[in-house]
């Protein structure tokens, strides 16, 4: 059981892989060109013999019919005349008058006479056309002339004579064609009543009729004598002498005179006589259409040859198409397996020779592309050598900040301890203060007690001219060291602008690191996302930039401010001068008067003197200590910035 399961199998997947292979074949380009050519050769052969094969039917028919009813009208007319020359001979006894007036029942001398006389003529009459029977038979059973032995005796005669009369009676004529039922139809009669007691009784034999008949026959037509009840007659076929016509063809020619048609695959044609008897003549289709079908036979013999040279150019043909398109295909199967250096070599100005011309130029700006695909890479991995140069230099460049910010906080510790120092200096200004204060009241105390106001007054007016001057000068420090703040502010403001311009550099490279990238494809993803990184530290670097620009104005607009100040002050000052000016003038008359306080004064001129320099160096740190906290948060940006990238 196993062996037959593993040979069903075997036979299984032998069948299946014939299929396979048919199937190959069926659509492979050749056989399907092939089959085209057959099978527009084959259609066009077939639809022409078909058409020529039922045209040439149909024309022989219709031709052999004409000259078949024309052969039957000729044989009918050959037997209309054969049959006329029988009743002529016949019309001949009327010129006898002995045997019209012939009488059986006389007796005599004469009788016998005249007997002798009539079978003498009757006799030679007879030979005129070898008749079998021309005798003039009597009511009483005589005859004279010549009869055949078997209707000879007397009986027999006088049967015949009343069988003749009666169907001449029937019919209403003197004459008549017919038969007779004792006979075995090989012999025609012809009868006709001389008189009362008389009837010339006249036959031949039907083989007379052969001659006509095989006249118009080639030995293929099948030619019939009818009487009017449709009885064969005589028929070159033997077998149907003394039969009925087929019941078929009666039908067809029933009541009709002459008629031509189709029976049983025969062509039938019917013509009557003169006698009222018919001629039908019969032949068969496959006689007529003989050379039709030789004509068939030849035409199949031809379309197989065609379909052979239709098969051989098909196979030709389908070849030359086929090949280069072979030839075609495997190159592209080359080219898939990755080998671009194929070329087809197909000459020619048809659709394959464009098609290989096509093949070649698509072969060669694929190497191109791949070329250039190539070069972009090369480009491509230059350019991240460059951007990984200009990481470097950006890693450098943060790890010089971080040094500066470690400066700067070192800086920021020194600027706390002077912020105590300034604390303690204050302090001590305080405490100054507070003597002036003291000295100021002690002061006062003794102008109050000195009535000289003058001296004291111009003593004031000139201490607080030098003091004008002095603070006059100051001023013009601080706004020195304003201008000095406002230029290093300007030159915080390039090192920011080079940042900037650094940052959007940056921006740049990582925006055609992703272009790069994008082109590259797969294999620039993961450029891609360093690319876009890159761009963020760089985005982030504009940004803290910019803030730092924005603290930097800031403090550019206050110290421009602190200077619009002390501008105003020094007019306040100028002003001050020249009213001090005018004080001096007018307190000149009182100098003596300010003698007795110009020690205290001095005194006081002393402590201002120190207060005016504490207070300098006080608002020296104050501003230092404004500028640093400036400084420092920008720095601490910096620094937060410097740490998330």
């Amino acid at each position: 059981m196993r062996i037959r399961l593993r040979k069903t199998k075997i036979k299984q997947n032998a069948n299946i892989i014939s299929n396979k292979k048919y199937k190959i074949l069926f659509k492979s380009l050749k056989s399907k060109l092939m089959a085209s050519y057959i099978l527009i050769s084959l259609i066009s052969i077939i639809l022409i013999g078909s058409l020529t094969y039922i045209n040439c039917k149909n024309i022989v028919i219709n031709k052999v019919s004409e000259l078949f009813e024309k052969a039957s009208i000729q044989t009918n007319l050959s037997l209309n005349s054969y049959l006329n020359e029988i009743q002529d001979i016949t019309s001949m006894v009327f010129s006898k008058n002995d045997i019209l007036k012939y009488e059986p029942q006389s007796v005599g001398y004469n009788k016998y006479l005249k007997q002798a006389e009539i079978t003498e003529y009757l006799n030679s009459l007879g030979c005129i056309k070898n008749f079998k029977d021309f005798a003039l038979i009597c009511s009483d059973g005589s005859y004279l002339g010549k009869i055949s032995q078997k209707n000879n005796s007397k009986n027999g005669i006088k049967e015949i004579y009343q069988d003749i009369l009666e169907s001449l009676k029937n019919s209403g004529c003197e004459s008549k064609w017919l038969t007779i039922n004792t006979d075995s139809y090989d012999k025609l009669y012809y009868a006709r009543i001389i008189n009362d007691s008389s009837i010339l009784l006249t036959s031949i034999s039907v083989e007379e009729l052969d001659t006509i008949f095989n006249v118009a026959n080639d030995g293929n037509m099948e030619l019939s004598l009818l009487d009017t009840e449709n009885n064969i007659l005589f028929s070159n076929n033997k077998k149907l002498i003394g039969t009925k016509v087929e019941n078929g063809i009666n039908d067809n020619i029933k009541d009709i005179e002459s008629k031509t048609f189709n029976y049983n695959n025969c062509l039938v044609t019917l013509n009557t006589c003169s006698n009222h008897w018919r001629l039908l003549n019969k032949i068969p289709q496959q006689y007529i259409l003989k050379e039709v079908e030789k004509s068939k036979k030849f035409t199949f013999i031809i379309t197989i040859i065609c379909i052979v040279i239709s098969s051989t150019f098909g196979l030709f043909f389908a070849k030359k198409i086929s090949s280069p398109i072979n030839k075609l295909v495997m190159k592209m199967k080359e080219v898939e397996n990755g080998d671009l250096s194929v070329f087809t070599d197909i000459i020619g100005e048809d659709e394959i020779a464009i098609l290989s011309k096509s093949f070649n130029s698509m072969i060669s700006s694929i190497s191109d592309l791949i070329e250039q695909t190539r070069n972009v890479s090369i480009i491509v991995a230059n350019q991240a050598e460059e951007l990984k140069e200009i990481s470097k230099q950006t890693s450098q460049t943060s790890e010089e900040i971080c040094k500066s910010m470690k400066d700067i906080t070192e800086g920021t510790v020194n600027q706390s301890n002077e912020l105590e120092k300034t604390i303690e200096v204050m302090g001590n200004l305080s405490g100054s203060i507070n003597k002036m204060i003291i000295n100021i009241t002690n002061a006062t105390t003794m102008a109050n007690e000195t009535k000289n106001i003058g001296d004291s007054s111009l003593d004031i007016v000139k201490q607080l001219d030098k003091k004008t001057k002095n603070t006059n000068e100051v001023m013009a420090e601080i706004i020195t060291n304003i201008d000095v703040l406002t230029n290093s502010i300007k030159e915080i403001e390039q090192v920011i602008g080079l940042i900037k311009g650094i940052s959007e550099q940056t921006n740049l490279l990582s925006l055609n690191a992703s272009i790069e990238a994008a082109r590259a494809g797969e294999n620039g993803k993961g450029f891609a996302v360093v690319a876009e990184e890159v761009k963020k530290l760089a985005d982030e670097s504009k940004e803290s930039a910019e803030s730092i620009n924005n603290v930097i104005k800031n403090i550019y607009k206050k110290a421009s401010h602190t200077k619009d100040l002390v501008d105003n002050s020094r007019i306040v000052f100028n002003e001050q001068t020249e009213s001090v000016k005018f004080t001096n003038n007018s307190f000149i008359t009182i100098i003596n008067a300010t003698e007795k306080i110009t020690n205290e004064i001095q005194d006081i001129e002393k402590l201002i003197n120190e207060i005016n320099t504490e207070k300098l160096q006080t608002l020296e740190a104050t501003n230092s200590m404004k500028f640093i906290k400036y400084i420092q948060g920008a720095l601490r940006i910096l620094m937060e910035m410097e740490l998330e990238i």
